[in-house]
């Protein structure tokens, strides 16, 4: 499976999900179909951080999106609520701080073991900020794209992986468990790089909150 179908599959189920949290919230197929969105994304997001040429770059563009989403939920929701973009804006953080550790340690033992213990601060500080800002998924979703990231052998990211699909669905709703199905099309997936067109590179972040404010505007009208 090449990148772009996977990329799709991800696209078609999270739009799955969001017509059944919009529009059919009673019906439980919806949600459970879209628990495959999530991870597939989160997925590329370690993918993004591998291979991107700029991370400054983007991360920009999920902000830019995320800010779009953030106005539209403020006139839809009436307060502040962050879409999974800054989910993996934070993920993109704490990757970044992850390489900035490891560079440290293979240079020099002592001060790895310092980068270390300031990680670990780090994503304490992460956790908090997750819990009290109500960022989507928590602080093991901001974390998962880091456990495809860790490992660059395809076994034991996927094993890894799977694991923080786990972490992600203790304590969430009873439907998250079945986020462990993205395996699946996330095992068959080549890894073999595909040329995108500029249109690709930046459908995801259109489509984001083009199809979130058509579903909303939808429910409106059927509601």
């Amino acid at each position: 499976m090449n990148r772009r179908t996977l990329k799709l599959i991800a696209l078609i189920t999270m739009t799955i999900d969001h017509i059944g949290m919009i529009l059919f919230p009673a019906q439980r197929i919806f949600r459970i179909i879209g628990r495959m969105s999530f991870p597939i994304f989160a997925y590329f997001v370690a993918e993004g951080c591998r291979y991107s040429s700029s991370r400054i770059k983007y991360v920009s563009l999920m902000a830019m999106c995320e800010a779009v989403c953030l106005v539209g939920y403020w006139f839809e929701k009436g307060y502040l609520y962050f879409s999974i973009m800054m989910t993996f804006i934070i993920s993109v953080g704490i990757i970044t701080a992850y390489d900035a550790v490891r560079k440290i340690f293979t240079k020099n033992t002592i001060a790895g073991i310092v980068g270390i213990l300031s990680y670990t601060v780090f994503l304490y500080a992460v956790n908090k900020i997750c819990i009290s800002l109500d960022i989507m998924y928590g602080f093991w979703g901001c974390m998962l794209p880091l456990f495809a990231y860790m490992f660059e052998d395809r076994i034991p990211s996927i094993i890894a992986f799977s694991l923080g699909i786990y972490l992600v669905s203790i304590g969430a709703s009873s439907i998250q468990i079945y986020a462990l199905s993205a395996i699946i099309p996330i095992a068959l997936y080549d890894h073999k790089k595909m040329k995108s067109t500029n249109f690709e590179k930046y459908f995801y972040y259109i489509y984001y909150p083009v199809h979130i404010a058509l579903l909303y505007l939808a429910g409106m009208i059927v509601h």
